[in-house]
């Protein structure tokens, strides 16, 4: 399991975001659990909770927005709608309780709202929970959103300890390090480095990407998503993945092939796959035109075995000036 978590400003969008979440013209969200609202629809809902906020001076981001998503094992756990039901409520009163610092009085006086969302649109088995709290208690008094993130998912690895479910912390070191890999693949299956192709390959083997640009429109950055459907920024997966320094793993990943390659004549070297199905591997190389994967191999040696003797690096000083005159070392 993992959770996230920010303070937001705009409740009714969010609200019918996870309200009518469709994908692929198939309707995926519904309700799993509310508490202190009682619309029939999330308009009714926002319109609750704008209420209760009018009782205080208003602030830029009254609302949190948290996404709670377990891992596809875990999927196999929380099947029934009252299973749902009960991690999100279990969910929320730790979340508040225990980092947030509320008492139990004061989170009985909290609104919010979860819908369920049974997949995500790069994954067909990621269940994950869209939550929108209102920071104002019906009695009037805000609750922080200092390192709501963090609180966020500090209480997802709790309960996955508590209850077997996939720790985000190592599920997190998983997807970085899967992320990576496929980085590498698509770039040493690349002659040339170009970044737009380099995007159009990691999009073709099933990690999507997203440009982040700044106020003036400029690219920044990029995002990867994993397998799990989490989206990381490239550098918080390895700096060598950012834009600046990705031409250099791309020199780095093929002298490496190139080393390989010299230090075994006769066997074939290239960057290993993914754990991705064959047939995004397949639509990888057919992006990139190409009808094997790029690998690199030295001749063998003469006769089938390699010469014998100590090599150039390896001889002292005199070794080097007998083996220059001829001489077998």
């Amino acid at each position: 399991m993992i959770a996230t978590a920010k303070s937001i400003s705009y409740g009714i969008a969010k609200a019918e975001y996870d309200e009518n979440k469709v994908i692929n013209g198939v309707k995926v969200a519904s309700e799993a659990a509310r508490q202190n609202v009682y619309g029939d629809n999330c308009r009714e809902v926002v319109e609750e909770m704008t209420d209760v906020q009018r009782i205080r001076s208003p602030v830029k981001t009254p609302f949190l927005d948290i996404v709670v998503t377990l891992s596809e094992e875990d999927c196999e756990k929380i099947t029934a709608h009252n299973q749902s039901e009960w991690l999100v409520n279990l969910f929320m009163h730790d979340m508040m309780t225990e980092q947030v610092g509320l008492s139990e009085e004061e989170y009985a006086q909290m609104q919010w709202i979860a819908y369920e969302h049974e997949h995500t649109d790069n994954s067909d088995s990621l269940r994950h929970w869209h939550i929108l709290v209102n920071r104002t208690l019906l009695d009037g008094r805000l609750v922080s959103d200092s390192w709501i993130g963090k609180k966020a998912a500090a209480t997802a690895n709790k309960i996955s300890r508590e209850y077997g479910l996939t720790d985000a912390t190592v599920r997190s070191v998983e997807n970085k390090k899967d992320v990576f890999q496929a980085a590498c693949f698509v770039l040493g299956n690349m002659r040339l480095y170009v970044f737009d192709r380099y995007l159009e390959g990691m999009n073709a083997l099933g990690y999507s990407t997203r440009l982040a640009l700044n106020s003036k429109g400029e690219v920044q950055g990029y995002y990867i998503t994993a397998q799990s459907g989490r989206e990381y920024k490239a550098s918080a997966v390895d700096r060598r993945l950012t834009i600046g320094r990705l031409a250099a793993l791309h020199a780095e990943l093929h002298k490496d092939m190139k080393a390989a390659a010299a230090r075994s004549p006769g066997k074939s070297f290239s960057m290993p796959p993914p754990n991705v199905p064959m047939g995004n591997v397949e639509n990888l190389l057919r992006v990139f035109k190409a009808d094997a994967v790029i690998s690199y191999s030295a001749p063998p040696p003469p006769n089938g075995r390699r010469r014998r003797g100590k090599r150039w690096e390896d001889m002292t000083d005199d070794e080097k000036r007998l083996a220059a005159s001829g001489m077998s070392m």
